[in-house]
Protein backbone atom coordinates (compact mmCIF):
# COMPACT_ATOMS: atom_id res chain seq x y z
CA UNK A 1 0.00 0.00 0.00
CA UNK A 2 1.38 3.64 -1.15
CA UNK A 3 2.26 5.98 1.57
CA UNK A 4 -0.38 8.29 -0.23
CA UNK A 5 -3.29 6.09 0.50
CA UNK A 6 -2.45 5.53 4.40
CA UNK A 7 -2.26 9.05 4.85
CA UNK A 8 -5.86 9.76 2.90
CA UNK A 9 -6.84 6.47 5.32
CA UNK A 10 -5.71 8.80 8.45
CA UNK A 11 -7.23 12.22 7.20
CA UNK A 12 -10.54 9.94 6.78
CA UNK A 13 -10.63 8.60 9.82
CA UNK A 14 -9.68 12.04 11.78
CA UNK A 15 -12.44 13.87 9.59
CA UNK A 16 -14.76 10.50 10.95
CA UNK A 17 -13.60 10.78 14.94
CA UNK A 18 -14.24 14.77 14.45
CA UNK A 19 -17.83 14.31 12.97
CA UNK A 20 -18.57 11.96 16.03
CA UNK A 21 -17.22 14.15 18.20
CA UNK A 22 -19.70 16.61 17.77
CA UNK A 23 -22.36 13.59 18.02
CA UNK A 24 -25.01 14.66 20.86
CA UNK A 25 -24.28 10.71 22.29
CA UNK A 26 -20.56 11.17 22.54
CA UNK A 27 -19.61 12.40 26.04
CA UNK A 28 -17.13 14.84 26.12
CA UNK A 29 -13.77 15.71 28.73
CA UNK A 30 -14.39 19.60 28.38
CA UNK A 31 -17.84 19.15 30.09
CA UNK A 32 -16.55 17.26 33.18
CA UNK A 33 -19.61 14.76 32.54
CA UNK A 34 -22.08 17.78 32.81
CA UNK A 35 -23.97 16.38 29.59
CA UNK A 36 -24.68 13.22 31.53
CA UNK A 37 -28.07 13.06 33.47
CA UNK A 38 -26.67 12.54 37.37
CA UNK A 39 -29.48 11.00 38.67
CA UNK A 40 -30.07 8.58 35.89
CA UNK A 41 -25.98 7.75 35.95
CA UNK A 42 -25.66 7.62 40.23
CA UNK A 43 -28.99 4.99 39.70
CA UNK A 44 -27.40 2.75 36.78
CA UNK A 45 -24.09 2.79 38.86
CA UNK A 46 -25.88 2.00 41.89
CA UNK A 47 -24.36 5.39 43.89
CA UNK A 48 -26.13 8.15 45.98
CA UNK A 49 -25.51 11.44 45.93
CA UNK A 50 -23.89 14.08 48.26
CA UNK A 51 -27.27 14.79 49.64
CA UNK A 52 -28.10 11.53 50.25
CA UNK A 53 -24.77 10.66 51.67
CA UNK A 54 -24.77 13.28 54.13
CA UNK A 55 -28.64 12.65 55.45
CA UNK A 56 -27.01 8.75 55.99
CA UNK A 57 -23.91 10.04 58.00
CA UNK A 58 -25.36 13.36 59.84
CA UNK A 59 -26.04 11.14 62.93
CA UNK A 60 -22.64 10.07 62.67
CA UNK A 61 -20.71 13.33 62.99
CA UNK A 62 -22.88 14.73 65.69
CA UNK A 63 -21.91 11.98 67.52
CA UNK A 64 -19.01 11.15 69.95
CA UNK A 65 -17.94 7.73 72.03
CA UNK A 66 -15.80 8.48 74.57
CA UNK A 67 -14.43 6.92 77.35
CA UNK A 68 -15.64 8.54 80.66
CA UNK A 69 -16.83 11.58 81.41
CA UNK A 70 -13.41 13.18 81.40
CA UNK A 71 -12.79 12.35 78.06
CA UNK A 72 -16.32 13.56 77.27
CA UNK A 73 -15.42 17.05 78.89
CA UNK A 74 -12.21 16.88 76.65
CA UNK A 75 -14.20 17.23 73.56
CA UNK A 76 -13.91 20.32 71.01
CA UNK A 77 -16.27 21.70 68.59
CA UNK A 78 -19.19 20.30 69.89
CA UNK A 79 -22.49 21.85 68.77
CA UNK A 80 -26.27 21.93 69.65
CA UNK A 81 -27.71 18.34 69.93
CA UNK A 82 -24.85 16.71 69.50
CA UNK A 83 -24.93 13.45 71.33
CA UNK A 84 -22.28 11.98 73.19
CA UNK A 85 -21.61 7.95 74.06
CA UNK A 86 -20.39 7.99 77.71
CA UNK A 87 -18.97 4.06 78.11
CA UNK A 88 -18.52 4.52 82.10
CA UNK A 89 -20.24 7.14 83.58
CA UNK A 90 -18.31 6.82 86.90
CA UNK A 91 -20.64 3.62 88.03
CA UNK A 92 -18.81 1.52 85.35
CA UNK A 93 -22.51 2.09 83.54
CA UNK A 94 -22.47 3.60 79.88
CA UNK A 95 -25.11 6.52 79.47
CA UNK A 96 -26.07 8.55 76.48
CA UNK A 97 -25.67 12.84 77.07
CA UNK A 98 -27.66 15.42 74.35
CA UNK A 99 -25.78 18.84 74.20
CA UNK A 100 -28.02 21.28 75.09
CA UNK A 101 -26.03 25.03 75.34
CA UNK A 102 -22.53 25.12 74.30
CA UNK A 103 -20.04 28.57 74.96
CA UNK A 104 -16.93 27.99 73.51
CA UNK A 105 -17.55 25.10 71.73
CA UNK A 106 -15.80 22.70 74.08
CA UNK A 107 -17.00 19.62 76.38
CA UNK A 108 -15.86 21.38 79.89
CA UNK A 109 -17.96 24.64 79.04
CA UNK A 110 -21.02 22.77 77.59
CA UNK A 111 -24.43 21.26 78.84
CA UNK A 112 -25.08 18.03 78.50
CA UNK A 113 -28.55 16.23 79.67
CA UNK A 114 -28.72 12.81 80.18
CA UNK A 115 -31.12 11.05 77.67
CA UNK A 116 -30.34 7.22 78.95
CA UNK A 117 -28.21 4.93 80.57
CA UNK A 118 -27.85 1.54 81.35
CA UNK A 119 -29.35 1.53 84.76
CA UNK A 120 -33.00 2.67 83.10
CA UNK A 121 -32.68 0.14 80.24
CA UNK A 122 -32.17 -2.46 82.97
CA UNK A 123 -35.09 -1.50 84.86
CA UNK A 124 -37.27 -1.13 82.21
CA UNK A 125 -36.85 -4.59 81.00
CA UNK A 126 -37.32 -6.94 84.33
CA UNK A 127 -38.05 -10.55 84.04
CA UNK A 128 -41.72 -9.79 85.33
CA UNK A 129 -41.90 -6.78 82.51
CA UNK A 130 -40.88 -8.94 80.10
CA UNK A 131 -43.26 -12.50 81.15
CA UNK A 132 -46.03 -9.69 81.37
CA UNK A 133 -45.72 -8.08 78.19
CA UNK A 134 -44.97 -10.92 76.16
CA UNK A 135 -48.17 -13.18 77.55
CA UNK A 136 -50.01 -10.05 76.75
CA UNK A 137 -49.90 -11.17 72.94
CA UNK A 138 -52.54 -12.86 71.46
CA UNK A 139 -52.64 -16.63 71.25
CA UNK A 140 -49.69 -16.69 74.24
CA UNK A 141 -49.78 -18.62 77.18
CA UNK A 142 -48.29 -18.68 80.48
CA UNK A 143 -45.83 -21.91 80.86
CA UNK A 144 -45.53 -22.55 84.40
CA UNK A 145 -44.20 -25.61 86.67
CA UNK A 146 -47.79 -27.42 86.74
CA UNK A 147 -47.24 -27.63 82.79
CA UNK A 148 -43.92 -28.68 83.27
CA UNK A 149 -44.42 -31.36 85.52
CA UNK A 150 -46.96 -32.87 82.73
CA UNK A 151 -44.34 -32.94 80.22
CA UNK A 152 -41.69 -34.61 82.67
CA UNK A 153 -44.02 -37.18 82.49
CA UNK A 154 -43.41 -38.01 78.94
CA UNK A 155 -40.45 -39.99 78.49
CA UNK A 156 -39.40 -40.62 74.43
CA UNK A 157 -36.31 -43.13 74.09
CA UNK A 158 -36.14 -43.00 70.68
CA UNK A 159 -37.65 -40.54 67.54
CA UNK A 160 -41.23 -41.24 66.96
CA UNK A 161 -43.50 -40.07 64.07
CA UNK A 162 -46.43 -38.37 65.33
CA UNK A 163 -48.80 -39.10 61.86
CA UNK A 164 -47.46 -42.83 62.35
CA UNK A 165 -48.99 -42.95 65.86
CA UNK A 166 -51.66 -40.73 64.79
CA UNK A 167 -52.86 -43.31 62.09
CA UNK A 168 -52.36 -46.21 63.95
CA UNK A 169 -54.80 -44.48 66.95
CA UNK A 170 -57.31 -43.59 64.25
CA UNK A 171 -56.91 -47.59 62.41
CA UNK A 172 -57.69 -48.60 66.35
CA UNK A 173 -60.56 -46.20 67.22
CA UNK A 174 -61.89 -47.76 63.82
CA UNK A 175 -61.44 -51.78 64.85
CA UNK A 176 -62.58 -50.60 68.56
CA UNK A 177 -65.93 -48.97 67.10
CA UNK A 178 -66.60 -51.63 64.59
CA UNK A 179 -65.96 -54.17 68.04
CA UNK A 180 -68.47 -52.48 69.61
CA UNK A 181 -70.81 -52.35 66.70
CA UNK A 182 -70.31 -56.31 67.04
CA UNK A 183 -70.92 -56.56 70.75
CA UNK A 184 -73.93 -54.48 70.42
CA UNK A 185 -75.53 -56.88 67.56
CA UNK A 186 -75.12 -59.67 69.49
CA UNK A 187 -75.96 -58.27 72.58
CA UNK A 188 -79.30 -57.97 70.59
CA UNK A 189 -79.35 -61.13 69.44
CA UNK A 190 -78.90 -62.63 73.20
CA UNK A 191 -81.57 -60.90 74.34
CA UNK A 192 -83.77 -62.21 71.76
CA UNK A 193 -82.77 -65.27 72.14
CA UNK A 194 -83.68 -64.83 75.93
CA UNK A 195 -86.96 -63.54 74.78
CA UNK A 196 -87.48 -66.51 72.46
CA UNK A 197 -86.56 -68.79 75.81
CA UNK A 198 -88.11 -67.31 78.15
CA UNK A 199 -91.86 -67.68 75.68
CA UNK A 200 -90.72 -71.47 75.49
CA UNK A 201 -90.23 -71.80 78.66
CA UNK A 202 -93.63 -70.22 79.56
CA UNK A 203 -95.20 -72.79 77.01
CA UNK A 204 -93.90 -75.68 78.72
CA UNK A 205 -94.73 -74.64 81.74
CA UNK A 206 -98.29 -74.05 80.76
CA UNK A 207 -98.22 -77.43 79.32
CA UNK A 208 -97.01 -79.27 81.96
CA UNK A 209 -99.83 -77.85 83.75
CA UNK A 210 -102.50 -79.20 81.18
CA UNK A 211 -100.75 -82.33 81.51
CA UNK A 212 -100.96 -82.28 85.18
CA UNK A 213 -104.90 -81.14 85.03
CA UNK A 214 -104.87 -84.32 82.66
CA UNK A 215 -103.19 -87.04 84.57
CA UNK A 216 -105.64 -85.48 87.33
CA UNK A 217 -108.74 -85.94 85.89
CA UNK A 218 -107.69 -89.47 84.30
CA UNK A 219 -106.88 -90.75 87.69
CA UNK A 220 -110.16 -89.06 88.92
CA UNK A 221 -112.02 -91.21 85.33
CA UNK A 222 -110.20 -94.00 86.91
CA UNK A 223 -111.23 -94.20 90.08
CA UNK A 224 -114.94 -93.83 89.24
CA UNK A 225 -114.48 -96.98 86.51
CA UNK A 226 -113.14 -98.78 89.43
CA UNK A 227 -115.66 -98.26 91.50
CA UNK A 228 -118.42 -99.09 89.08
CA UNK A 229 -116.41 -102.18 88.34
CA UNK A 230 -116.87 -103.44 91.59
CA UNK A 231 -120.67 -102.28 92.04
CA UNK A 232 -121.27 -104.04 88.82
CA UNK A 233 -119.63 -107.10 89.76
CA UNK A 234 -121.32 -107.66 93.24
CA UNK A 235 -124.55 -106.83 91.41
CA UNK A 236 -124.46 -110.02 89.10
Amino acid sequence: MSEFIKIKQIEGLSADLATRALDAQVVKIANNLSDVNAGTARTNLSLYSKTEVDALVIGARNAFNVADTTARNALTGLKVTDRVFVNDDGDTKWALYIVTAVTTGTGSTSTFKKIADEDLFTNALTAAAVKASYESNADTFAFNGTYKGKLDKITVAANVNLDTIKSTADSALANAATAQSTANSASTAASSAQSTANSASTAAAAAQTTANNAATAAATAQSTANSKEDAFTETI
